[in-house]
């Protein structure tokens, strides 16, 4: 089982190095949940993290998936049908 936390506060306009070290902490502290991969990404009003348990799609399923242009990512835990 994966797991995804973070940080959103679409009052900041850039990131503090606290929301960071927070999120770091959130992400150490779910590790059980996926051992096999770890990812973090800050932006202005929002720090994500994951841990990714590889039970699937093990070479190409690393995270964040970015779209074509690289300025849109998202941190997921599913599968997509019918794609």
């Amino acid at each position: 089982m994966c797991g995804i936390c973070g940080i959103i506060d679409l009052q900041q306009k850039n990131a503090p190095t606290w929301r960071t070290a927070q999120v770091e902490k959130m992400n150490a502290k779910i590790l059980h949940r996926g051992p096999d991969e770890g990812a973090m990404r800050t932006f202005d009003q929002a720090t994500l993290a994951m841990r990714r348990l590889s039970i699937i799609d093990l070479h190409t399923g690393s995270q964040p998936i970015y779209n074509e242009t690289g300025d849109i990512c998202v941190f997921f835990n599913g599968e997509i049908y019918n794609y």
